[in-house]
């Protein structure tokens, strides 16, 4: 049985928005595809403030880090539908599960393999 990639494909492309979105209240983009730069407040000359500028800079380089990675393997997965290969686990290069793709459309290999 084939597999409907423009659902997926729809599902992956809602999923892009709202990591794009996200990345765009913490970040600026670099230029670079699926890059950010964490959004920094001036430091002033106030020791507490400075302190809770960093902490909430530190929090917010990990979200970042973690919602580009994200938004990378959906970049990847959605060329790997303009390339005819989504679906197909990076390791076996077996059929992924259609309950799996539509739980985590990004999946890059199946249950076995995760």
């Amino acid at each position: 049985m084939a597999l409907d990639t423009e659902v997926f494909q729809n599902l992956l492309e809602e999923e892009r928005q709202r990591l794009e979105d996200e990345l765009a209240r913490i970040g600026t983009p670099t230029g670079v595809k699926g890059s950010y730069t964490t959004k920094f407040d001036e430091v002033g000359p106030d020791e507490e403030d400075n302190a809770v500028e960093m902490a909430e800079y530190v929090d917010a380089a990990a979200i970042e880090s973690k919602l580009e990675d994200e938004l990378n393997k959906v970049y990847e997965a959605l060329a790997k539908i303009e390339s005819g290969n989504y679906g197909l686990c990076e390791v076996c290069h077996e059929p992924i599960a259609p309950a799996r793709l539509k739980a985590y459309p990004a999946a890059a290999t199946c249950i076995k393999h995760a």
